[in-house]
Parts: C-alpha cells; sequence; structure tokens
C-alpha cells in the first residue's frame, strides 16, 4: 500500500510539473521570467519594466509605451511585461527581488500598476505560486517577517519549495470543479460578494500599514533601480462609473521620500465603460487609451539619463 501511495504521488508530480505548469498561462508566464529579464536588459540601453496583477497586463501595452517614450525622450526604448494574476504588494516585490534584484539585472525603471489596496500590508500573498517560482530558502527570513506571519502559511511555503503538487494545488482542484457546468459564474459572484462587503468595511476595523512598500523601496535604491508606482482606474461593480477608490497619503509619501515616481491615475479622461471588459480590466480598445496617458504622465516626470 505504501509503494502504491508513492507511486500515485509522484505520478501526480509529473502530471503537475509536465502539464499542468505548462497549460497554466500565468505559471508557465512567471517560468520565464528570469530569460525574458535577461532578454530586456539587454535589448536597449533604456528599458522598462511593468509589474503587476491582471490589470496591468490587460491595461498597459508594453510596445506602445516604449513607442510613445521615445517619442517624448528621444531614446531607444525597450519595454516588458511582468504580470502575476491577483498581485498584490508582497508578490510584485518578490517579482522584482527575484528577477531583477537578486541577479544584478538593472532596468532602466520599473512600473509597478496596482489598484485599491493593493499595496497595503496584510493583503493576499499566493504561497505556493511564490515559493515555486519566486522565493528560495534563503529568501524565508524575511518572507516570514514581511508577508507571511502565521505558522500555518509558513509551513505551505517549506512545503511548496520542494512540492510542486503541494504548491499548484488550488489550481488543480479549480480546473477540476471547472468543468461543472456554471462554476465559474457562481465563484465569481460569491467572490465579488466578499469583495463588496471587504470593501465596505469601516476603515477603523483594521490598521493599515505599508513596511512591504517602504522595504520594496529601500530595496530598489539599494540596488540603483527607479521605480513608478500608478494607481490604475477600475470601474464601480454596481453602476458601472469610475470608481474613485481611496488613496492612502502615506502611499505617495513613502514612495517619494524613496527617491521614487507616483502617478495617480485612478481617472483618465476618455475611459468609458465600453473600454472595460469588466469592472476590473480593459478591453482593446481601453488598452491604448490607458497606455498613452500612462507615457504621457510618466514623460513628464522621469528623465532616463536621471
Amino acid at each position: 500500500m505504501a509503494i502504491c501511495l508513492c507511486l500515485f504521488f509522484a505520478a501526480l508530480e509529473a502530471v503537475t510539473r509536465l502539464w499542468l505548469i505548462p497549460g497554466s498561462k500565468d505559471l508557465r508566464r512567471m517560468a520565464d521570467f528570469p530569460a525574458r529579464a535577461r532578454a530586456l536588459v539587454a535589448s536597449a540601453p533604456t528599458t522598462v519594466a511593468v509589474l503587476g496583477d491582471s490589470t496591468a497586463d490587460l491595461g498597459v501595452d508594453p510596445r506602445l509605451l516604449a513607442s510613445a517614450l521615445e517619442e517624448a525622450t528621444g531614446r531607444e526604448i525597450e519595454a516588458g511585461m511582468f504580470p502575476a494574476d491577483g498581485a498584490t504588494a508582497s508578490v510584485i516585490r518578490a517579482v522584482a527581488e527575484a528577477e531583477f534584484f537578486k541577479p544584478g539585472l538593472r532596468p532602466t525603471l520599473i512600473v509597478i500598476g496596482y489598484h485599491e489596496d493593493a499595496l497595503d500590508d496584510g493583503t493576499r500573498f499566493d504561497v505556493g505560486r511564490s515559493a515555486r517560482f519566486l522565493v528560495e530558502p534563503g529568501d524565508w527570513p524575511e518572507v516570514f517577517r514581511l508577508d507571511v506571519p502565521g505558522l500555518e502559511q509558513r509551513a505551505d511555503l517549506v512545503t511548496s519549495s520542494f512540492w510542486a503538487t503541494f504548491a499548484a494545488r488550488d489550481r488543480i482542484q479549480e480546473r477540476v470543479l471547472a468543468s461543472i457546468p456554471g462554476y465559474k459564474t457562481w465563484v465569481g459572484n460569491i467572490n465579488g460578494a466578499n469583495f463588496d462587503e471587504l470593501r465596505a468595511e469601516s476603515p477603523g476595523h483594521r490598521e493599515t500599514r505599508h513596511e512591504v512598500l517602504r522595504r520594496f523601496v529601500e530595496r530598489a535604491r539599494d540596488r540603483g533601480v527607479r521605480l513608478c508606482f500608478v494607481a490604475f482606474p477600475i470601474l464601480d461593480r454596481a453602476g458601472g462609473r469610475p470608481r474613485i477608490y481611496d488613496l492612502p497619503a502615506e502611499v505617495p509619501e513613502i514612495v517619494r521620500e524613496g527617491g521614487m515616481l507616483f502617478i495617480d491615475l485612478r481617472f483618465v479622461e476618455g475611459l468609458q465603460p465600453r473600454h472595460y471588459r469588466d469592472h476590473l480590466h480593459l478591453n482593446e480598445l481601453g488598452r491604448p487609451i490607458l497606455t498613452r496617458r500612462l507615457a504621457r504622465d510618466l514623460a513628464a516626470i522621469w528623465r532616463p539619463d536621471r
């Protein structure tokens, strides 16, 4: 029985590594990050890496961003996208650390697109995905301190570092359940209701801190890499109108005090509900509008030679 069980888990591990990870767009893309980071930094004298979640991925066209910045600055510029679905400050910092800071790669600028409370401490940290692609054992002490303070999450992180099936268990479950008719719609409705309930909480119910953001800015400064944080536009879920979410004063203060850049794009003139595929993600009509506005505002405050 023990031998059969071991063979079963070995087969499941092989399926995860050989089929599930290559078959997942998000995981496959993250596995390619190291090669893409090296290629980007070597591609031009001035390079821009765009980090963030799926709103950044669907909201910014890196080729258009590079060409618009080239026109504004007169410099040869290349831009690349390094998104992670659902990424918050901890995961975005881990991407920058793993793909650029630790390997000694220095893009001229890293643009971080985010929305709402994604830069606050205590937001979601994808333990399994981070353990497989971003976090090494040497990183554990800092990750434990900043990102996963709970004992259960720490155990998950350590286990996920060596066991791909365990790290990808949520995605395995999602793929199995996705075959049930109506499951995705049901989950979307549940997640939406939970999101709205959390958003409706009084700010006094939780203490908002930004130690992860502070550490991110410090590490970038130590590595000689400039960061630009961009608050992205989204729609109100109910009315389809622009949602001008709260922007804690501490966030731009931390960014600017660290010598980094901050752009507020919570409202972008010209973006309408028809430019969105849902309340968070832009479609092919909205993407160029946001990209050009980002390039315009970025060119106004950033000089590649400084």
